[in-house]
């Protein structure tokens, strides 16, 4: 049987924002290292993710392979209609050193999750070449282990409407969250958003998430 809360006995969070952001996170040259590494190193990566038979999904599986014979994904139409965009994985470590104080900080002054590090220990650099774009998704998901993820950092590497058009980032409620050169993003991976196509030029970021016990 039900029985009555009082709702004003409950922990609250009245520090709590949809997304934080600090400009010059990065300086110009950090910026045009990590961009030259992404030139160098980036491939193309396509694919969906985000439904519940993903949580079929156990890591060492063939991506490819499960999204294939899985009954839900019946085109390889399909499969390429999520997203297009070159990625590859970075492990420095003093971006990572500087990446998880920026998290801790915001995170004990405004989320107050329980994280403990950095997704799989490294980051993800990203650029998106002339059409390239990612749909409306949330990072949180059922395809493991990605239900441990809590916060996601997005740090823009050069600057919207002058080194390329298109591509926005938006948020669920169609905030535009304007790229400019060593901005950093962080915001609660459960939060959906999305990248517009890009209509010329190349748009260059890089990614990672805090992770931590999932949500009880």
């Amino acid at each position: 049987m039900y029985k009555p809360i009082d709702i004003d006995t409950l922990e609250t969070n009245p520090s709590f924002r949809w997304w934080l952001t600090r400009v010059n996170f990065l300086n110009k040259d950090e910026c045009a290292e990590l961009r030259d590494y992404i030139d160098k190193n980036a491939k193309v990566t396509k694919g969906p993710y985000d439904r519940p038979e993903y949580s079929k999904y156990k890591p060492g599986m063939d991506l490819w392979k499960f999204y294939k014979n899985n009954p839900i994904v019946e085109t390889k139409l399909e499969f390429e209609n999520i997203c297009t965009l070159n990625t590859t994985d970075i492990e420095e470590q003093k971006y990572l050193d500087k990446i998880w104080t920026l998290i801790k900080i915001s995170n004990s002054t405004v989320y107050k999750y329980n994280i403990s590090g950095i997704y799989k220990n490294k980051f993800m650099g990203h650029r998106y070449d002339n059409t390239q774009w990612y749909t409306p998704h949330a990072d949180f998901h059922p395809i493991h282990p990605h239900t441990t993820i809590k916060l996601t950092l997005l740090i823009f590497l050069n600057n919207e409407g002058k080194d390329y058009q298109g591509g926005e980032f938006k948020f669920f409620d169609n905030t535009h969250i304007k790229a400019i050169e060593g901005r950093a993003l962080i915001f609660p991976s459960f939060a959906g958003h999305e990248v517009k196509p890009v209509i010329s030029g190349n748009r260059y970021s890089f990614i990672t998430w805090a992770v931590g016990d999932t949500f009880v």
